[in-house]
């Protein structure tokens, strides 16, 4: 199922962009030495432009477009450590980076990636007593993603072990702490205090309004109303076949995600177009990686990020590939109408999705021209209309039970 895009992973010495909808694979940075960590996270902008990430113990970038050798954004430093970028906030311009100084101290900062400078969040040594859960002590940073709209805040995932005054014990079980992080007050805001799962990664929705998690007990879906409430949690369970399934981002087409699992021999790494539906994550693969010859494994790959590069038609077929309304009757070119609604006429909205401004109401036996679509939203799917007066907007075909709108016979 190819879908226009570019993905990026580095493995081993090289750094790799591959085009998801021909395969192509394309070496943007080369190491000479075949050592699995000289490349850390490489993230692509917005536009697929340019490659941000670790390279040896700096921060770099790279131009995708021009021939040219990788440019240092931030070099390293002893007071910081070495850079390991984890998410770009919304215009690219910043992006959220995990210093670490092994053994140490381990920070999370924000860099600018125009003027190279680096301005720190959090600040942790591994055993101090942790701020927000005193009984706590610091491990480790494990992953943190930065809200693309409300450009304050940050959700990180806090490793900590139960704090004992003196050496840590040999074994030690510990947890992990999900923490909102506003970036300009310092507030920390623990969100995962209702439930005791062992928490991997996260990522925000597109939109801001949704942060999704992995557990060890599948997928956890958060939604982002207001930090000043309990932040409600929805529990999904997400294992398929052998493995458990990650969330590697948002699609950035309604609600769809990116996820992958590791086959049971570690060979390859299976990316699926994933959607939750009534408490299971529907799958779709797109995409496969292979250890070989980029890694011993797939757990020696360090995944990057998937940008969509498909036009609008290529995104509504997308955006139906889960689609369970009833089969559909109309098409691009076609004359339709609204058909029977027990007197409830049919809405035109300004884009497809029951939360879009409605500009008009239409009648049964309405009728008009089919210009666009099909969407998929809100469990309904959508066509682009031209009324007679000719004014354009989208409305529901129908559910999973019911016609809204007929072809013209």
């Amino acid at each position: 199922m190819p879908i226009s895009g570019s993905f990026t992973f580095s493995g081993a010495a090289n750094v790799l962009v591959a085009d998801t909808s021909t395969g192509e694979l394309t070496v943007f940075d080369q190491a000479e030495i075949d050592y699995s960590r000289f490349f850390r996270e490489p993230l692509l902008t917005g536009n697929a432009a340019g490659l941000i990430y670790g390279r040896n113990v700096d921060l770099a970038y790279l131009d995708v477009e021009q021939s040219q050798p990788p440019s240092t954004i931030l070099p390293y430093s002893d007071n910081a450590g070495i850079p390991t970028p984890l998410d770009l906030n919304g215009s690219g311009s910043h992006v959220l980076v995990h210093f670490s100084q092994s053994r140490v101290m381990e920070q999370l900062g924000v860099v600018d990636v125009a003027q190279g400078q680096a301005t720190m969040l959090l600040a942790y040594t591994p055993g101090e007593r942790l701020d927000f859960a005193p009984d706590f002590a610091f491990s480790m940073i494990r992953d943190a993603d930065w809200n693309p709209i409300a450009d304050e805040w940050i959700a990180v995932l806090i490793g900590g072990f139960p704090y004992v005054d003196g050496p840590p014990p040999a074994e030690q079980r510990g947890t992990v702490f999900g923490v909102l992080l506003n970036r300009g007050s310092g507030e920390k805001i623990v969100f995962n205090t209702a439930f005791s799962q062992e928490m991997f990664g996260l990522s925000w929705s597109r939109d801001g309004r949704y942060l999704v998690v992995d557990t060890d007990e599948g997928i956890d879906t958060l939604t982002f109303e207001s930090v000043e409430e309990d932040i409600s949690l929805r529990s999904i369970s997400s294992v398929e076949d052998d493995a458990f399934a990650y969330v590697a981002d948002w699609v950035g087409v309604n609600d769809l995600l990116l996820v992958y699992r590791f086959t049971s021999t570690y060979n390859e790494a299976i990316f699926s177009i994933g959607q939750i539906r009534d408490n299971e994550l529907l799958t779709q693969e797109v995409f496969r990686i292979p250890a070989e010859p980029f890694a011993a494994t797939v757990a020696d790959l360090s995944i990057g990020n998937w940008v969509l590069t498909a036009d609008e038609q290529e995104r509504g077929e997308l955006s139906c590939l889960f689609d369970q309304t009833v089969p559909a009757r109309l098409e691009v070119g076609v004359r339709a109408r609204v058909t029977f609604t027990d007197g409830t006429p049919s809405r035109l909205r300004e884009a497809p999705g029951l939360d879009e401004a409605e500009i008009a109401q239409m009648a049964e036996g309405t009728e008009f021209s089919v210009v666009g679509g099909p969407w998929c939203a809100d469990e309904y799917r959508w066509w682009q209309l031209e009324l007679d007066d000719g004014m354009i907007g989208w409305s529901a075909e129908g559910d999973t039970e019911s016609y809204f709108l007929e072809p013209v016979e």
